[in-house]
Order: C-alpha cells, then structure tokens, then sequence
C-alpha cells in the first residue's frame, strides 16, 4: 500500500444482464456491460448481497418521488410533476414475481400495458434509458420501480444523481 495513492470505494457489477448471458439474449446495448462506480473514500454504504426497492425520476419530477409512501399516491405526485396524467406514466419494473402486486396497482389506476416495461434483467440499463432519454429532453414520463439488487442500487443511484434526477432505495434483504 502506498501512502500517496488515492483510495476510493469501489462498486462493481462484473456483469450487468447476467441472465442475458445464460440465455444468450442481447438487449438494447446488444448484450450484457461490466460497469464500474469509483466514489469518494467512505462515501458509499457497503450492502453486498441484499435487494431493494428502487425508484428513480429524472429532473422534471425530482423531489415528487417517496418510496416510504404507497405507489398510488407516487403515481399521483409524479404524474402531477411531469404534467401529464397517471395514464400517460411509463414505468419499468423487473419480471419478477415480487413486481406482480404494484403492477396490478398501477393497472387499476389506469396506466395502459403498454406503458409497463418489464424487463428480465438490466436494472443499470433500465437507468441508462432513463438517463438517455432525460439527456435528450425527451424522457416520456419514465419513472423506474423495481425491486433490484442493492450494488446495481448504488450504481444507478450515481447515474440519477448525475442527471439531478431524484433515486430513492429502501434495503430488504430477501
């Protein structure tokens, strides 16, 4: 170790869309990415292992986004902030089992099928949509709602921070 060279926390996810692997699929970065977060020292909460509730907005609606409260009244807050109905929300959730219930709900309020995204693997690339999207000034009410690994939580979380989104993850271990 040398004392002069900087130190940084490191996230790594060695394989983002690893299933993408598994099956061979390719997806809309036509296969799978190794992505890397380098922060400040002790700036980055260790959490190995675990999964989260994850939600991301990009900068139109930042600061409508509380994952302590129900989807509902998130749907209701983000909508009114993007200035588009609850309807016209697009969200992305993983294609899991655990994803069926605030599906169901957001159904029931009204957002079209068409308007969920469900995604077999890629959280970090469902951000980078978000991120590419917001770049263009053209995000089409995106909002992402997902329970996601917490590494893959942590690296999206700087992406969203980058753009001034607003990212909010809440731990559950599973």
């Amino acid at each position: 170790k040398h004392e002069l060279a900087p130190q940084y926390d490191v996230v790594i996810d060695q394989v983002e869309g690893t299933s993408r692997i598994i099956k061979g699929e390719k997806g809309i970065f036509k296969g799978t990415m190794c992505v890397q977060l380098y922060a400040q020292r002790n700036s980055i909460l260790p959490v190995p292992g675990t999964y989260g509730l994850q939600a991301a907005v990009s900068s139109r609606a930042k600061g409508a986004l509380d994952i302590s409260k129900p989807i509902e009244e998130n749907a209701k807050n983000i909508a009114q902030a993007y200035g588009c109905k609850i309807s016209e929300l697009r969200f992305a959730f993983i294609n899991r089992d655990r994803s069926q219930k605030d599906i169901s709900t957001l159904l029931g309020l009204g957002v079209p099928n068409d308007n969920i995204t469900r995604y077999e693997a890629g959280s970090i690339e469902q951000t980078m949509r978000l991120a590419y999207e917001s770049s263009n000034k053209n995000d089409n009410n995106l909002v992402l709602w997902s329970v996601n690994g917490t590494p893959e939580g942590i690296i999206s979380a700087a992406i969203v921070k980058f753009l001034r989104g607003d990212f909010m993850m809440a731990i559950n271990p599973e």
